[in-house]
């Protein structure tokens, strides 16, 4: 601690909010994979995920993510 400067005793603010996701998230390989990255989390916490996961991986973006999100969503 510098000379002069006061301590901090002053706790950190809580932080809300899902901290853990990422902001693009890469597409689940499978329902399993996708069940793990949703366990134990609360329902806004999947929402989020997944419009991460859709917005990261959108059609628009890669000419690949069409197919990709197909294959993993099962929608043909």
């Amino acid at each position: 601690m510098s000379k002069g400067m006061a301590p901090n005793n002053r706790k950190a603010p809580d932080l809300e909010g899902p901290l853990d996701i990422s902001y693009t998230p890469p597409v689940p390989e499978s329902h399993e994979a996708f069940a793990a990255l949703v366990a134990g989390r609360p329902p806004a916490d999947v929402v989020l995920l997944v419009a991460r996961i859709r917005a990261a991986n959108a059609a628009a973006l890669n000419s690949e993510n069409r197919r990709k999100m197909q294959a993993r969503c099962a929608l043909r």
